[in-house]
Parts: C-alpha cells; structure tokens; sequence
C-alpha cells in the first residue's frame, strides 16, 4: 500500500513549526507596540475590570451609567473577547499584557485561518500560501485598527473559518461542513451585528456560485439556518434593545462621512475606513492608519500586492476564478456603496440616502472590507504560485521571488514593525487619583449620581487615555458624563448640553444647584487632569460656576497638574492654566434620586429639556407638551391622556427647542446659531437631538426689510473645519455691537468668502458703505473687498492701519448686498471678518425668534439668551485670571427679539436679569470719585478686570494687557488734583499673560518723555514735581512666549503688561470698592417693549457683579406695572444698552403664584438593575412620582398598597427626560416598577447561549466526519455563459464606478477583442495579463505619487482611480472571456485531492 502524501501543516511536516514560528512573530510585533502601556483600544472596561462589566451586559437596563441607558451592544462582548479578558485579568496577568495577547490571538487567527482555507482549496503551494497568509494577517485595516478598535477586525480574522469547513479537503458529510462553520461564526461575537454579518457574505457567496442542484440549495438553507441559531444568543438581545433604543444612529457619523473615502482605490488597498484619514488635535485618530495615507511607498505597496492578487484572475488556471471574482466584485461594490466622489457608482446618491434612513446599521460599509481582501489574498497565492513557475522557467534563483515577496509584505507591515500603530495616550495603569476618588465616592452615605465635568468627547488625560470616563469601570456609584456618544436619551443629553453650557460660561446660580439635585446629581466631579487637547473651555470655568452656585468643594485627589513647560519666560495658554488638584468633588445640596410632586404643584412646559434648569426654582416638575397638541403631548410613548391637565399648576411658555444644527461629534460648543425655517440644514438626516412630540422646533425670522442674512461660512457653522463657537453667524455683522463679527469657517485662504444680505425689496445703499473691520490679530488681513450687487460690483483697497473702511458700492437700487474678501495676502490661513456694516436706515437689526405657542391660558413666559458666551476673565477663588482667548461672544447682544403668540390675552407682571457689556460705558460705572482715572493706548482684554484702571485698583491679581499689534503701549494715569510725585513702582504678577517690562518712557503732564529703566523692586524715580497727569510708555521688555496645543504655529511673544502702577510721593488715592452696591437711577436698565409699549427698567446690584460678569436683577420702575398680552401675535423687545444686555426676561400673569410647594425627597431601592422600589408616604392630592434616571418606554409601575392588588400607574416623561408615574390620593404604599424588556432581553440570552450549547452538543454527538457514509465534498462551480458573464461584469462596473465604470467596461473589452485579434493565440494570456498590469501599476505610482484623495476633483485625484477602475473592469473582462479547461471529474472518496475547483487542474505543488 502506498503511504498517504505528508501533508503541510501537520505535525510531521515542516511546516508546522514554521506555522507556529509565524504566530510567535506576529505576537512579537504585537508586543513591541508600546510595551508596558495599556492603550485605548474597544472598552476601558475589558482591562480595567471585565467581569463586572460582563455582569451588568447580562441586563438591558444599565442604571450605572449615563442616567441610566440601555446597554449598547453590551452582551456582544460575553463571547469571546470579555471571557478571555476577564479570564487573563482574573489570572493576574498585568492589563497590557493582556491586551497584547488579544492582538496576537487575532493575528494568529487571521493568520492560521487563511492558510488552512489556501490550501483547502488549493491556491497554491505552502510557502506561497504561508505568504498570503501573511498578507491577511498584515493587511493595511487589521494593522491600522487592531490596536484601536480590536473588536471589529476579530470579525475579519475569523472570516477564513466561517469559509473553511464548507471548502475543506476532510471528508466531512454536510452536517459537519455546516457545524463546524456556524461555531465560527458563534466566536465571531455580536460586539458589532454589520462586522459580524460581513463573515456570513462570502459563505453565502460559495453557495450562490455552486451548481444548482437540490443538494446545495439544502445545504445553503442548513447553513443559514445554523448561522442563525449560533447567533441567537446576541442577535434576539440586538433586536428587543433595537427596539427600546433611542435613536443613536442618527447621532453618530452620517453616511456622507463615513463613506467619504471609500474610492475604488482605498477598498482595494484595505484603506476605505474614514479615521484613517482623521487628524485631530491629539494627532492622527489611526497612528498606523494615517501612514497609509501618508506614506507613498505603502500606498504603492499595498496597492501593487492587492493588484498582484487581482491579476490571478485572468489566468484561466487560477481555482475558483468564478467564485473568487465575485467575491471581489462583491466586496469592492459594498465597500464603496455610497461613495460619492468622482468615481462613484451609478446609486451612489440614492444609496447614500438609503445609509441614513433604513440602511443606518449598515452606513460603516468599510466593515465589508474582509470580502475584498479575503480573496484577494487567495488570488495573490495563486499568483505568486504562477510567478515561481515562470522565474523557474526563467531560471531565476529560487530564493528571489520569495524574498522580493517577503520585502513587500514587510513594507507593508512597516507602521507595525515600527511601532506606531497605538494611539497616544497609553498608561501603565489608571491613575490612583481616580482609584482613590472612586472610593471615597463609593463610601459617601446616601444616593446621587456623579456627574462628571468638563464635558469631553473622550476621556483623555496628561497621564494616558483611556478613551471611556475612568469612573465606569472604578465605582460602584451610578455616574454620568457628556461624551461624543451620548446613549440617555435626546431629552437628557439637550439637558446635560445645558450643564455644560453653564459650566462652560462660567454661570453658576441658585437655579443650577437646583438643576443638579432633581437630576438625581449628588456630586460633581472635575477631572482638572484632562489633556489640554480635550479641553474645549476653559479650565478654570467649571469651577467658577460650581461656585457660584454655591457648590461646597468637598475633596481634592491626585498631585497638582498644569501645563508643560510653564515657566518665567514660557506659559501654555497664557497663564490660565494653574496647576490643581487632578481631581476635586463638588457635594450638591440635597439630590433626589426620586421625588413625590403633587400635580398642583406641577407646570406644564412648552419648551425643551434644556429650558428646565432655568425654570428650576419655578416648580418642581415639568410635563413637556408638544406644540401643536391642546390636551396631551406624546412623548416617546408617554402621554397625558390618565392626567387631568387642570390639576395642574399652571403652564409655562419658553422659547427654547430653537431650529440649530447640532455637531454631533462635539460635547461642548456643538450648536450652530439659530436659522430660519428655509435655511438650509447640513447634508445629513438628522441634525439635532429631536424630542419625540415635541413638533417643528422654534426658528428666527427677520424684520423687513431685511430677508435673509448669510454667508459662504461662519465659524458658527457645525460642518466646517474652522469652528470657533457660537457667536460668529452672519448677522453678527448687523447687531451694531464691534466686538461681535462675523467670521468665515473654512480653513484655508480665506480669498472668495462672502458676506450677503437679502432684502424683501429693492433698497438703494448709495455709493458708499462703512465697514468696521475686526480688530482681532487671529482674524485675516484681508487687503481688498469686493461689493457685489444687482447693479454690478466695485473693488476697494482697504487702509491696514484703520478698522472703518469706507467701501465702493455700485449705484442703483439692490435686492442683494454681497461683500467679498477680494485679496489676502499670500499664505493666509486665518478667516476674514466683518464686525460691524452701517446699512443706513436699517441697521442695526436683529433677528426675530418664533416662539412655540401653547395651547390655553399661559401663566409664565420665559424667555433667554442660551448662549451666553463668556467673559475673557475667569475667576479662580477671589482672583480672576484673563487671557483674550478666553473669551467668547454672546449669540444675541442685541438683546432679546421674541414674537409670542398667545390664545388668551393678560396682564403679566415684568422682572429678568442682565449681564454687564464690556466697554467704556460700564467701566465708567465702576469708577468712584477721586480715583485715578487710566486709559490706554491699546488693551488685549476687553473684560472688566483687565481694564486700565485695574493698574491702581490696589490688586496685583488684576491687571492690564497691552493689544498684540500695538507698537507704543501706552498708560495714562489722570490725577483728581495735583499731587507732588517721586516715581513709580512698576509689578507684574506671575499669572498675567504679558511681558514684563524692563524700560520705560514717562511723560509729565505732556512734557518732555523721560527715559528710564526699570530697577531693583521695579521702580523708577524723577526729582520731586507736582503734577495731574502721567503717561507711561512702555519699551523694552522681558519677553514672555506663550502656546497652545490647539493652535498651530510656534510660540508667540505676549505684549507688554504691568498688574499695578505705584505712584511714589504725595499718592494716597482713594481704590474703588469691589463689594459696594451700584446706585442706579430708573431707566438705567434695557427697556422692555410690548407690543410698542415701553417700560422703562432699573438694574440693581454690586460692582463685583460686574466685575465677575454675573447676572444682576432687572426689574420695571418708576410707575411701571405689568404688560398687556394679545390672544394674538406679540412683539416683545428687550434692547441691549451700552452697559446692560438682556439675557433673561420672565413675564408672569397676574393672580399666578409663583411660589409653589419644594418637592418631596424619597427613598429609592433597586433589587436588580431593571426593578426599582419606591415607599411613598401618604398623599392628599393626586401626585407625580419622578426617577431620576432617563425615561424609556419599556417602564412600567404599579402601587402596592396594605390590601387590594397592585395599581397600575401611568407613565409620564417629566422635565423632558425623567421617568416618572402619576399616583392617586391615597394612603402610603410602595411603588414597583420594572422594566419590561428586560426580560425578553434576559430570556433571549439565556435562550440563545442554550441553543448554541445544544449545536455544540449535537456536533460533539454526530460531528459530521467519515463514518462509512459517502462524505459530502463540494459541489462544482456553476458554469456562466458568456452573456451572463459580460452581464455580470457590465452591473459590477456600473454599481463600482457608475458611468465611468460602463465605459472602462466597455473599453477593456474593445481592448481585449483587438489584442485577441491581433496576437498570436499562446500569447493572448500573456496580453490579457499585460494589459491591467500596465494601467495598475501606472495608477499605483499616480496615486502614491498625489497622494491618495478619494474626493478630489482635479485630474491628479481622479486620473489615479480612473486607472485602477481600468484595471478591475479589465482584470474581470479578461476573466469573463477566458474558459477554463475541462479535466476530467476526480475520484470522490476518502483519498480525494481535494475540492472540486472551477475546473482547473490543482495548483502546482512544487516551491
């Protein structure tokens, strides 16, 4: 008997330990990517503490984080990336290694798996296919994303097993082909259902292009059938979670995004994930993803080894042409199904749609990527098996090919072998302050949620990333965070923006500290140690409104933690950055996870969620009702049909839920300004966190004659690259404020942004029109504008040195006003601005905002500013800290603009607040008689505390700050009289953001400047000489540099500034007094207009108010009463003045009392995560009960009383976004609520990890393998006809490239029928070959040469992918037109060769 063949990759063989010695060098590379660190990769948890985690995916319901949410595909992680974590953690292996044997089990896998299914079906010989093999493993996505994303390439690398047993050469019967692939694809897990799903597409696809017999209908039937029982264990969890679930999708990256990059040539190189392009401020988002981008060499080489595959399939030997070839077509049409760029597919745009709408789970097609590279790498073994037979020929030396192959490989794996494929951020362990701050939050008595601040889209900090907030993993306490991802809800994530919208102005108030504590928030936590990257605001403005709410700090963890590199002579982000603790806690006074509020004490809302912290010392509950509605207002399933709405205690009528856009990818600063109802959206679905049933949200409207006002771009847009915040819109430019403007938000040259106004009917400007241009040094020089008009256009050339430009203008009356930046100078990065243009006549103006009207008597009107902007000074403790780039401009500083409309007419009493303007009117204010009166030459901060006369106020923690551009800084010191003088005494404090100087100039009441520099102590001195005025010009200084992480450029010098000017000699000069209350005569407040019906104001208040930008009261004097409101339309105005802008304006109805009753704290008890229990004392009226956890519709609750059964209670969504249930009068009982899906949830867990154990069971009992049965071998390809072919390859290149792709077809196929005609026949192959080698390898070079830009339009972006199409549609064109030969059927038996191919002989064994 003859001995059986030794086979590669079994013990005896060779090829074994080689197996093995790969998987010990792929986890080598693994381990050499920053060793020691754990990095951000998936979930903190999986390293920090994977078995509670693994715990809490076992419910839907997640009370511990986010308010309480749904877990988010939680249970995908329960097999087998959580086990295997939770299982090495649990063995005390150190985190990073632990994560860096989880990288080297998915090479591994990749690796192994795509040998075993090579030589299966025959690709090649064992080191071709030990190369391609290789390739997988190293391929450009699974090294871009293996140590960022692990979890969705784990799909990719089990993708060869799933295939496996259904092409293996053992003789299995059927049932073991399909056991064995539907536990593959139960490890797959179910972390992401799209990645999981692409394993089950090229399966799917060897059945397709089998022969149809009844036999391989079965099998495909029984595999599908499997496939679904070895998913059911995370597959029913998706579909009840899916069906509970808030929106999410709609708030992640949009189908334009995350197929913006998805050409034809990045799907064929492995590189069509979107991050890999990113660059943030922490650098590249994919370290090893951007090289591919970068790097020309390995464009070219990933491009040639993917092109090299792709040519295997004009070779009519090649096994499985017709499979393989699909599988490609197949692959390169889903991963680029989208797509819109230059070459595109013909439903690209339709497709699109289809991504944002009911294809959303499918918008990330980049997940397909495995479906393209899976057979590329099985062509390229065949490839390279063809190759070694012509070098053979050729009689080349036998190690050549192998080593040239090898090089390629190893080029491509370059980012791995050096080390960069991790993002920044890694850590040897969390840090302890976080550890220490977990448990001393663990071990507080009583309830709270800990609110984590400031917001950040991720958590990461000096000392490491770990992407998810610390506290997750660390604390017991439930915690919440506002984060890129927000998983509560749209009602509490417009709830936490507004959080942080005060925490980000630095506004604090009684009615915060409220907010806080009925959001169930016991404490605050503010992580200082955040990187300065992730830092959106300003360090020191949480603080200064925690306090100002009057938040107790309670506890400080970890070292202190300020810039690098802050010195004498350097600072980062001009001193503003003070080295704190890395952690400090903020208690807040009395939280309530749950609350009793009789319904009389409960108002009914017409507004948003995010009004509700405002309103919070009006009532102690809100019902949110929808616009349109008169009884009852539908909200995410919650209604008030079981409340009477006359119970209740009133109506309040807000305007906030105003029409913006949202920038879903920022936690802070994401609104865009508010639009008109025709203004047009970002090209996405959804742009706003939407409420259901809360209707059209409110927009602006503008008052004739103006129609619209709008530009090319601002820097408040939400989808441009150069967003600097709320307040830069178009009609910042009409508000007649200077220190707004309007400012362009594209990045580059800021040449061609425009600046327009639309008016309702022609209006004639004259010849002329004045300007004011920003004064800012980080807005564009522009050198010339152009105004365009419907009579024609005129160009001026702007004065440098002057801010008022007077600009030419066409004669003729206009319907349109169009400025344009004509000309900037060379290089010019920065935007252009237009701060103020005098339309005579009509400026200034404002935009008017709709409110939303309510149905019924309304008993509160509350209208306010939402974006306060902030103040360039900060206040840390008793001391303020400027720097210009703090600051921010308000949205509205014209004042309030509102149109109101009301169903009943009343009288409504007046009273709001104000907040001081910064200039020259109030720092009047804030002067007392006899002081030193300062004034300045130039300043760079515009707040109050860095006025000129902060240099005699007494204070060195205040100062003034010369402006950047000012040549000649100048101080003049005005005396009340005459005094006697000596010299002077210059002091700068450390955290002033200046220079300091060391030379000076003084002038004596205008005479003769003296020279002078500065001494020991910083004085300088003159003979004694009375006089009344001193000038102080400041020349040489000690140069401070500053800089900041997310600003580009080098460090710049700071100018000159000086905290105080002691005057020496006879200068006993009264200081003003911070603490003192302003007197303030009637009419010194805004003026309230009503339906043209003024009423004059007065503001009340202290200076510090002033100084510190606080809200002061705003109140009617004089015999000012109440205002009438029509059962109509009402204009109401409140006009910002030169010292006071409106910001808050609350109109209460006569008879209403405002006063209503606090509601009642209660203790709430969770026996598991999904139940709640609630004791609720004895109640006289009929009442609310709210949680203080996000509403979800699956709730339910009934009250349980001493006798009878259980009350079924009605569930109502209160303040926008809690849960809560109306309880009747009655005695006291006990609430029990529970959320119902979590029980299917459970159940189908349990039920589909119990039908996975029965396949396995019946796959142990009968595994499928030769037991004197005929085994099942693989059926033969289906045999295509020619029409069918070319059909198949015309729909290929029209869904790949739409028109162009018809075209190349139809050009690669006139290509190939010339080359056939005029060539010999033995040499057509060769041509065939030739042919899309040539345009591959010319793209390749083009496209590393350029750079690779999926949506350029020019000719280098797109020639390259024109090319590279020209190269597939040939490749499949030559692949069509070619039979392979016929061989005659082989032995079917135990002893089989193997699979049956596509009729090509086997591959050729030899090396």
């Amino acid at each position: 008997m003859t001995a059986e063949p030794e086979r590669p990759g079994t013990a005896s063989s060779p090829w074994g330990a080689r197996l093995v010695l790969g998987c010990l060098a792929l986890t080598a590379l693994m381990f050499r990517q920053a060793p020691g660190l754990v990095v951000p990769d998936t979930k903190l948890d999986l390293t920090a503490d994977p078995l509670a985690f693994l715990g809490r995916s076992l419910h839907l319901w997640d009370p511990h984080g986010f308010l309480g949410q749904l877990q988010n595909q939680a249970y995908g992680y329960l097999l087998p990336v959580g086990p295997f974590h939770a299982f090495l953690i649990e063995l005390g292996l150190p985190a990073w290694v632990v994560q860096r044997l989880w990288w080297s089990v998915i090479l591994c896998v990749a690796f192994l798996g795509t040998w075993k299914l090579a030589r299966a079906l025959g690709m090649g010989t064992p080191w071709t296919t030990y190369v391609a093999a290789f390739a997988y493993a190293l391929s450009p996505r699974m090294l871009s994303e293996v140590t960022i994303t692990s979890v969705e390439v784990w799909p990719m690398a089990m993708a060869p097993w799933v295939l496996l047993p259904l092409v293996s050469r053992a003789p299995l019967t059927w049932w073991g082909r399909i056991w064995r692939s539907a536990l593959a694809v139960a490890l797959v897990g179910g972390v992401n259902a799209v990645a999981t799903g692409a394993v089950l597409v090229l399966p799917t696809l060897w059945f397709l292009t089998r022969r149809r017999t009844r036999e391989t209908l079965l099998a495909l039937l029984g595999w599908l059938a499997a496939v679904v029982v070895a998913m059911a264990w995370w597959l029913v969890p998706l579909l009840v979670m899916g069906a509970h679930s808030p929106p999410f999708l709609d708030w992640i990256e949009s189908a334009v995004v995350s197929t913006l990059v998805a050409a034809p040539s990045e799907a064929l190189r492995g590189t069509s994930h979107w991050l890999g392009y990113l660059i943030t401020s922490s650098g590249p988002a994919w370290p090893g993803g951007r090289q591919y981008v970068d790097s020309g060499l390995l464009v070219a080489g990933s491009l040639v080894i993917a092109i090299v595959g792709l040519l295997a399939l004009t070779r009519s030997r090649t096994p499985h042409r017709l499979f393989l070839a699909v599988g490609v077509g197949t692959g390169l049409v889903l991963v680029t199904a989208g797509h819109t760029g230059a070459v595109s597919g013909v439903l690209a745009a339709p497709v699109q749609d289809l991504l944002d709408g009911p294809l959303a789970a499918l918008r990330n097609t980049h997940k397909f990527e495995l479906v393209v590279r899976l057979p590329l790498v099985l062509l390229l073994a065949s490839a390279l098996t063809q190759l070694a037979r012509w070098s053979r020929q050729a009689q080349l030396h036998r190690a050549l090919l192998p080593f040239v192959t090898a090089c390629a490989v190893v080029l491509v794996a370059a980012p791995g072998l050096a080390s960069t494929l991790p993002r920044v951020g890694g850590h040897e362990q969390i840090a302890p302050h976080w550890q220490q701050a977990a448990d001393w939050l663990d071990a507080q008595p009583g309830d709270g949620t800990v609110l984590v601040v400031p917001a950040a889209s991720f958590a990461d900090f000096t000392w490491g990333s770990t992407r998810d907030e610390p506290l997750q993993s660390l604390m017991e306490r439930p915690f919440a965070v506002r984060d890129a991802v927000p998983l509560g809800g749209a009602g509490s994530t417009r709830w936490l923006d507004e959080i942080q919208r005060r925490l980000g102005s630095g506004d604090g108030g009684p009615d915060l500290a409220q907010a806080l504590g009925r959001g169930g928030v016991g404490w605050v936590v503010v992580r200082n140690d955040l990187a300065l990257t992730a830092h959106r605001t300003p360090q020191v403005a949480p603080h200064q409104a925690l306090v100002g709410a009057g938040l107790e700090r309670v506890a400080d963890f970890g070292p202190p933690v300020g810039p690098a590199g802050e010195s004498d002579s350097h600072t980062v982000r001009q001193r503003t950055v003070v080295p704190t603790p890395s952690v400090q806690i903020y208690a807040v006074p009395d939280p309530m996870t749950a609350r009793l509020v009789p319904l009389a004490d409960t108002l009914r809302l017409t507004g948003g969620p995010e009004d509700v912290p405002g309103l919070a010392g009006l009532s102690p509950a809100y019902l949110l009702e929808g616009s349109s509605a008169t009884d009852s207002a539908d909200l995410d399933g919650a209604d008030l049909d079981g409340v009477d709405l006359d119970e209740l205690g009133g109506t309040v009528l807000s305007d906030g839920y105003r029409r913006r856009a949202v920038d879903f990818g920022r936690a802070v600063d994401n609104l865009s300004g508010m639009m008109t109802p025709d203004q047009a959206m970002p090209d996405r679905r959804v742009n706003d966190y939407l409420v259901p049933g809360l209707g059209d949200r409110a927009p602006i409207t503008w008052p004739a004659p103006v129609a619209a006002v709008t530009a090319s771009s601002s820097a408040s847009d939400v989808d441009v690259l150069g967003r600097a915040g709320p307040g830069y819109d178009p009609w910042a430019a009409l508000d007649g404020d200077p220190g707004t403007a309007w400012l362009s938000g594209d990045l580059g040259s800021p040449q061609g942004q425009w600046w327009q106004v639309d008016f309702t009917q022609p209006q004639d400007l004259g010849t002329h029109l004045t300007v004011r241009l920003s004064a800012s040094a980080f807005f564009a020089p522009v050198q010339s504008w152009r105004v365009v008009t419907d009579a024609g256009s005129e160009t001026t050339v702007v004065d440098a040195d002057s801010l008022d430009q007077e600009l030419t203008v066409p004669e003729g009356p206009t319907t349109t006003l169009r400025i344009v930046a004509a000309s900037v100078p060379a290089g010019t990065v920065t935007g252009a601005a237009l701060a103020e243009v005098d339309l005579p006549g009509i400026s200034p103006i404002a935009p008017d905002l709709q409110v939303r009207s309510a149905s019924g008597p309304v008993d509160v009107v509350s209208l306010r500013a939402q974006q306060l902007g902030r103040s360039a000074c900060l206040m840390l403790g008793q001391r303020p800290l400027c720097a210009g780039l703090q600051a921010q401009p308000m949205e509205e500083p014209a004042g309030l603009h509102r149109t109101v409309t009301l169903d009943t007419a009343g009288s409504y009493a007046v009273h709001g607040q104000v907040m001081p303007v910064d200039g020259e009117a109030i720092e009047e204010l804030l002067r007392e008689p006899g002081q030193v009166e300062v004034s300045a030459s130039s300043r760079d901060v515009f707040a109050t505390y860095g006025r000129p006369d902060t240099v005699v106020d007494g204070d060195e923690g205040t100062g003034w700050v010369a402006g950047v551009l000012d040549s000649a800084p100048t101080l003049t010191l005005e005396l009340p009289q005459e005094r006697e003088l000596t010299g002077l005494r210059v002091s700068s404090d450390y955290f002033l953001p200046a220079s300091r100087p060391s030379e000076l100039s003084v002038s004596l009441d205008g005479g003769e400047p003296m020279d002078l520099v500065i001494g020991d102590g910083g004085e300088v001195s003159w003979d004694p000489v009375e006089v009344s005025e001193v000038a102080v010009t400041f020349g040489r200084s000690f140069t401070v540099t500053t800089s900041d992480p997310l600003l580009p450029g080098p460090a710049r010098g700071l100018p000159v500034g000086v905290s105080e000017l002691t005057l020496l000699g006879d200068a006993d000069f009264p200081v003003p007094d911070p603490d003192r209350a302003l007197s303030l005569p009637c009419g010194s407040g805004p003026d309230v207009t009503v339906n043209g019906t003024t009423v004059r104001t007065q503001v009340t208040g202290t200076a510090r108010e002033v100084l510190e930008r606080d809200r002061l009261d705003w109140r009617p004097c004089g015999d000012a009463g109440s205002v009438s409101l029509d059962a109509a339309a009402n204009q109401i105005t409140a006009v910002a003045t030169d010292r006071w802008v409106p910001v808050e304006l609350t109109l209460t109805r006569d008879g209403f009392d405002a006063e209503l009753a606090p509601a009642t704290p209660l203790e709430l008890t969770r026996p598991t995560p999904a139940e709640v229990r609630v004791d609720l004392p004895a109640r006289t009226e009929d009442s609310l009960v709210v949680l203080a956890q996000n509403f979800g519709s699956g709730w339910s609750a009934a009250l349980a009383g001493e006798e009878g059964a259980p009350t079924p209670l009605e569930p109502l969504v209160v303040d926008g976004w809690q849960q809560g249930f109306v309880v009747p009068a009655g005695v006291a009982g006990t609430l029990e609520a529970r959320f119902g899906p979590d029980g299917a949830y459970r159940a189908g867990l349990g039920l589909g990890f119990g039908a996975l154990l029965l396949l396995v069971g019946a796959g142990l009992w009968r595994p499928g393998r030769q037991d004197g049965t005929r085994p099942a071998l693989p059926q033969r390809a289906a045999t295509l006809t020619l029409p069918a072919r070319a059909a198949l390859v015309g729909l290929f290149a029209l869904a790949l490239a739409g028109v162009w792709g018809l075209l190349l077809g139809v050009l690669a196929g006139v290509v190939l029928t010339l080359v056939a005609r005029r060539t010999a026949e033995g040499s057509r192959s060769a041509v065939a070959l030739a042919v899309p080698a040539l345009t591959g390898v010319v793209g390749a070079a083009l496209l590393a040469w350029a750079g690779p830009r999926p949506q350029g339009s020019d000719l280098t972006a797109v020639l390259p992918q024109v090319l590279l199409v020209l190269t597939i549609v040939l490749v499949l064109v030559a692949a069509a037109v070619t039979d392979p030969p016929r061989l005659r059927t082989p032995h079917v038996g135990p002893r089989s060769a193997g699979p049956v191919s596509d009729g090509s002989r086997p591959a050729d064994p030899s090396p």
